[in-house]
């Protein structure tokens, strides 16, 4: 379920003559990486522990699912991608990344741990280094000529939040106090649940309900990013 570095001996207890051996090796294996999770964070996270996977053991056979594909494909060559959900079986090897199963498919706890330490612990790593996930920038913002921060502000549960009033009031104010313009790129304007909806600062540039790859062009251009931990 998780990767175990195997290293199996049977020994005839009468002679202590070596009958079988075998150890995990993967280069020559057709090695298979699926994710088990639809969120956009998950599967930028999971993505470039992936490749670090393939590197470590030489893989030369590696295939990986993911939600999307499209960001990864022409960043990570050495990968065949294959859709989601279409059933695997023809592989040696194969791992699955989800996220809330604790102790069967996760050997540490994924909730005291960071989003990509999760699938580097799946697939081995040691020692945890976190590696920037490569994606493909479709479009450019062309729409927005002065210096920008980006921002993503709304989340999936009200626990992940930045739950202070008027934070992000504050923090728009005070960029823009400093000449630069403030933009959110959430896809909704407001979201959440009675009684407690959040809302975009009014005085900040709202790119609401725009494509993923608008979206991505938006905060690759943008000086930098604030957003939530949120997969």
């Amino acid at each position: 379920k998780y990767y175990i570095p195997w290293n199996l001996t049977v020994t005839n207890n009468k002679t202590d003559e070596l009958v079988y051996e075998y150890n995990l090796k993967l280069s020559d294996k057709k090695v298979f990486v699926y994710f088990d999770s639809t969120s956009l964070g998950d599967n930028i996270a999971w993505m470039a522990p992936v490749d670090e996977f393939r590197k470590r053991h030489e893989i030369k056979n590696m295939y990986c699912s993911t939600f999307f594909n499209e960001y990864f494909e022409e960043e990570y060559r050495e990968i065949t991608f294959i859709p989601p959900n279409i059933g695997f079986d023809d592989f040696d090897v194969q791992y699955r990344i989800p996220w809330l199963e604790v102790g069967d498919y996760n050997p540490k706890d994924c909730k005291a741990i960071p989003l990509q330490h999760l699938c580097s612990s799946i697939l081995g790593e040691k020692k945890y280094n976190e590696v920037v996930t490569k994606i493909k920038v479709k479009e450019k913002e062309t729409e927005l000529t002065k210096p920008y921060v980006a921002i993503g502000m709304q989340s999936t549960a009200q626990a992940k939040y930045w739950n202070n009033p008027g934070g992000w009031q504050a923090i728009t104010d005070y960029i823009k106090s400093k000449g630069y313009d403030v933009v959110f790129v959430d896809k909704h304007e407001h979201f959440g649940t009675e009684p407690h909806m959040n809302s975009t600062p009014d005085n900040a540039i709202k790119r609401h309900e725009r494509s993923l790859d608008q979206t991505i062009a938006t905060i690759n251009q943008s000086e930098f990013f604030i957003g939530l931990g949120s997969g």
